[in-house]
């Protein structure tokens, strides 16, 4: 401190004759030394449990003061180029407003400004026995003035941290005494620093590595409800073939109003149905990114597919504007997909936590960026708005404001991540009680007019029905494909499990075989090893039809074979399109001889 505050009363028996120490009665230089060292053992023991740094501050000047009856006591720290006092006697906040500084407490440049910016520079204790002949030290005309000064520096590990200084009103306020017990007790203050530090790092480490428990904790459920949905998605995916499959095949035929109706209701809400457990497959679904020609109206449809009735359900208005034509952006569809989710959740979320309601905007467009076109896609809401505090930090990994249990402030981070991993930015505009608009850019890609598919081939001519094995645990989608087969002229055999569909290939010649890839005991993929080796000319000629894509597994052996896919629920035309084209790659010859095992 290098300005000290007139009137505080000692505190202790230390009376002055107004040039310097009283002789203290009856004791010797020794035995006053001795009285100071116990009594700043005391004011050790007073804070040594103290592990809070502000309070360990204000607790040692206050017990410097009252057991030494010091006048004047302040604690400060080396910040940077700055040393910044911490605790004093002195109410410095109403001395700065008067002289129009900055800042709660005084703070000087270490080596340039007052005595104590001195010691924090050279490390060694400074005793002004009358400041009015210390240029260093900093006079202020307006308050009554100090007379003399001790400075002592605060070392911890040979490292000046920071200094304690003490102040008198009277000339020769200290000695040699108070020199020795002040840097003793600087030691000791300066572990007792230390340690509430590394209790502080361990406080903040302990929070840090609960907060990545919560997330691990977090990724462990995520994990888990993935295998939930991919265990329930395949459960509907089964009979939802056959509820889309027939109610398609009873469309194609001449009905009724009154039949064509009801036909076209189930055929639609099944259509629903299926579009919200691939939606629900994506964010379950294992995948490798891969960057395509993205169409980002279809990325916040899929979005809307999944959260627009649980929008609606709770009071969130949705109002759709997207381009029509909307140039292709590159990037990966699923990535995209998070993306736009978590900016709509935590739109929703902010919404219903400000007034239980909302109303919520998404827009794309196209716009010139630096020359550049660029999509955007334009999320705004009218949820509480972002303080301007928050609104630079919102993007940062775990940071959020909501209470434990409502978020990991992982939302927003991932999403600007992705974008920026494409190329592209997230950019958020906020006014605190309107709302808030997210706007994410992509540049457009451009598609050569010969790089467009060509038109579709002809379906093959059939100079005689091809046999088809079609391998299935459930009925209603045997017996559908069976029958769109059939229909389109094809001989069908149809198997319950791998075991039958492994007595029928050795006993029967086949074109091609259409298998499940979860089906209990002897499965698809036990099936086709055994096809593998024991009939490897059919190998190619194996289509897979499954409802368990976002089993990390099953996505891993189907993309491994590299045979053809179809998904359930499946369109017809997919279907039959799919046949014809697997059994276009079918020669003759490798068409006959599949009921025995090939010659070695």
């Amino acid at each position: 401190m290098e300005l000290i505050q007139a009137g505080i009363e000692v505190m202790d028996a230390r009376e002055t004759n107004g040039e310097g120490h009283a002789p203290d009665s009856g004791l010797t230089r020794e035995q006053r030394l001795v009285q100071r060292l116990t009594v700043a053992h005391q004011v050790m023991n007073g804070v040594a449990n103290v592990l809070d740094l502000n309070d360990l501050f204000e607790r040692v000047v206050r017990l410097i003061a009252e057991r030494f009856g010091y006048e004047y006591v302040g604690i400060a720290l080396i910040e940077g180029e700055y040393l910044v006092f911490k605790s004093s006697t002195y109410d410095y906040r109403a001395h700065i407003l008067r002289h129009d500084r900055e800042g709660d407490l005084p703070r000087f440049k270490v080596g340039q400004e007052g005595v104590t910016g001195v010691v924090a520079s050279t490390g060694q204790t400074v005793l002004v026995p009358d400041v009015r002949l210390e240029p260093r030290y900093i006079h202020y005309p307006d308050v009554t003035p100090a007379r003399s000064e001790l400075v002592v520096p605060i070392k911890y590990g040979g490292t000046v941290t920071g200094v304690l200084n003490v102040e008198s009103t009277v000339v020769n306020g200290f000695d040699e005494d108070d020199v020795q017990v002040l840097e003793l007790l600087a030691a000791q203050i300066a572990t007792a620093i230390a340690n509430a530090r590394l209790y502080t790092d361990l406080q903040t480490a302990y929070k840090q590595l609960q907060e990545m428990q919560d997330h691990f904790v977090q990724a462990e459920k995520m994990a888990a409800l993935g295998q939930l949905v991919s265990g329930v998605a395949h459960e509907i995916n089964n009979p939802l073939t056959g509820i889309i499959g027939y109610a398609e095949l009873l469309l194609k035929e001449t009905l009724p109003p009154e039949v064509r109706q009801p036909a076209e209701h189930i055929f639609q809400q099944g259509q629903r149905i299926a579009r919200i457990v691939d939606n629900l497959q994506l964010f379950a679904r294992e995948h490798k990114p891969q960057k395509t020609g993205v169409d980002l109206n279809q990325v916040v449809r899929a979005v809307i597919d999944l959260r627009g009735y649980d929008l609606r359900v709770s009071g969130v208005q949705l109002v759709e504007a997207l381009q029509p034509d909307l140039p292709l952006a590159m990037g990966d569809f699923h990535q995209l997909t998070q993306v736009v989710l978590n900016v709509v959740n935590n739109a929703q979320q902010a919404m219903l936590t400000a007034h239980h309601r909302g109303r919520l905007t998404i827009t794309t467009d196209t716009i010139q960026q630096n020359q550049f076109p660029m999509v955007r896609v334009t999320i705004a809401d009218d949820g509480p708005g972002i303080p301007p505090e928050y609104l630079k930090r919102v993007c940062d990994p775990f940071f959020t404001t909501k209470e434990v249990g409502q978020g990991t402030g992982l939302g927003l981070s991932v999403a600007y991540g992705l974008m920026r991993e494409h190329g592209g930015d997230l950019v958020i505009d906020s006014q605190v009680g309107t709302g808030t608009t997210v706007v994410l850019l992509l540049p457009t890609i451009f598609i050569k007019s010969d790089e467009s598919p060509g038109p579709a081939p002809a379906a093959p001519h059939l100079t005689e029905p091809r046999r088809i094995l079609v391998v299935d645990d459930e009925e209603a989608v045997r017996e559908l494909a069976g029958f769109v087969l059939q229909a389109e002229g094809y001989e069908v055999d149809l198997a319950d499990s791998g075991v039958s569909a492994l007595q029928k290939l050795t006993s029967g010649t086949y074109d091609l075989i259409v298998t499940d890839v979860k089906m209990p005991g002897l499965d698809g993929k036990q099936l086709y090893r055994l096809i593998q080796q024991q009939w490897p000319a059919l190998v190619p000629h194996v289509v897979f039809f499954t409802g368990d894509m976002a089993n990390p597994e099953t996505a891993a052996f189907l993309a491994a074979t590299g045979n053809p896919v179809i998904e359930k629920p499946f369109n017809l035309d997919t279907f039959i399109a799919t046949m014809q084209t697997a059994l276009r790659t079918t020669s003759p010859d490798q068409a006959e001889g599949h009921g025995a095992p090939c010659p070695s």
